[in-house]
């Protein structure tokens, strides 16, 4: 869950499309850190520790208590789009997803949701896939629209939870609220100016209701809807948290803040208190598990700090990454790694004493929209690692 504060104002994003649900072992107060002025994304990474039993609270600063979304509701959320796409065919034939329909209703029921609060959206989910199961194809425009289900539905869940505890809340679609993107299906970007249109809309929301919005998608301008990319959702927070003037962004994850090393490898591996953006940028980049890669960039450009929280243990200070701050006294700051990586070799005896070689091959590259991690260099040869195409993730 992502909650943007500004003055007066609390905006939560539910952004389970990361692939993952927050578990919290103690009560975790929002807005930590010295100033309440921040925008904040909740995520864990879903693992073998098994759900809690109970809904954990959660401490606003002001004392009031309210209920976080329980482990097992995330984590059906999360995979609404994917159980969508193991539909059972009905008596015509067509695909209904039936099987999405009766998890996602049974997390609305654990939460005491009104029974019709999600049947809009699952009869939009039903002529959707009956439409791709009648042309039997699955566009990267129709594969966004679908993933876009599980925000969707996590909003409506989590502001009638809320209001119904006593914290009054509106659930939004981001684009609602001025979130224009390209047409970059899969891996989209905000167009041009939609800072300004997100804080005019935000603007007109009545102060005394809790914003529940969606992260992770986005739309056009022809009103088709996009998707930012696999674990997006931290990008999405950052932009909101650039767009709105924050003081703060907050990632709430499943570690103590960027550490050393993987703690699920290393299990020595330690909290580093403080980071500079660049330091951080290419750990994400290279394969750290907390951060997405492009998450800092708004933040960034912004000059607003970014602090790494940890869910299940929400008193420790975590990371603060900043474009400022104390020099880290280690040699090195961390080890970052990347699995299932495929190396690419080009080899010609042509390359040898001749200039350009390297600037044909990285020409051939830009054109199919390659992103190269890492490139070694021989007097006959080129060894490279390749990113996802186009800047996914």
């Amino acid at each position: 869950m992502d909650l943007v504060r500004t003055p007066g104002l609390l905006i939560a994003c539910a952004l389970f499309a990361s692939g993952a649900a927050a578990q919290l072992d103690e009560p975790m107060e929002l807005g930590h850190g010295p100033d309440p002025d921040c925008v904040t994304e909740v995520h864990a990474s879903l693992g073998d520790t098994p759900p809690r039993e109970e809904t954990p609270a959660i401490e606003l600063p002001e004392g009031r208590a309210i209920a976080a979304l329980d482990a097992r509701a995330c984590h059906a959320l999360l995979r609404q789009h994917e159980i969508a796409f193991t539909p059972l065919p009905d008596t015509e034939g067509v695909a209904i997803p039936v099987r999405a329909d009766a998890r996602q209703q049974a997390v609305a029921d654990s939460l005491g949701c009104p029974a019709g609060l999600l049947e809009p959206l699952y009869a939009e989910i039903r002529d959707l896939l009956r439409g791709i199961s009648l042309v039997k194809e699955l566009s990267p425009r129709s594969l966004d629209y679908i993933s876009s289900f599980g925000e969707r539905m996590s909003v409506r869940c989590i502001a009638d939870f809320f209001s119904r505890e006593g914290l009054a809340a509106d659930a939004h679609d981001v684009w609602d609220l001025g979130f224009v993107t390209d047409s970059r299906f899969g891996r989209a970007r905000p167009v041009p100016g939609w800072e300004e249109k997100a804080r005019a809309a935000v603007a007109a929301l009545p102060e005394d209701r809790v914003p529940v919005v969606t992260g992770f998608v986005g739309k056009n301008a022809a009103g088709e809807i996009t998707t930012v990319g696999r674990n997006g959702s931290d990008l999405t927070c950052t932009l909101l948290a650039a767009a709105l003037e924050a003081d703060e962004a907050q990632i709430w994850t499943d570690t103590d803040g960027v550490m050393t090393a993987d703690p699920s490898v290393v299990s020595g591996a330690r909290n580093i208190p403080h980071m500079r953006f660049d330091e951080a940028a290419e750990l994400a980049y290279f394969g750290s598990r907390v951060l997405h890669p492009s998450t800092l960039l708004p933040a960034l450009d912004a000059k607003i700090p970014v602090r790494v929280l940890n869910t299940n243990r929400p008193a420790h200070p975590g990371t603060v990454i900043a474009d400022l701050g104390p020099e880290n006294p280690e040699r090195v700051t961390s080890i970052a790694y990347k699995e299932r990586q495929t190396v690419v070799k080009v080899a010609s005896t042509r390359m040898f004493g001749e200039s350009g070689f390297l600037a044909r091959v990285f020409e051939v590259l830009a054109r199919h929209e390659v992103i190269v991690d890492v490139v070694t260099t021989s007097e006959v040869s080129v060894s490279l690692t390749p990113g996802p195409r186009g800047g996914g993730t």
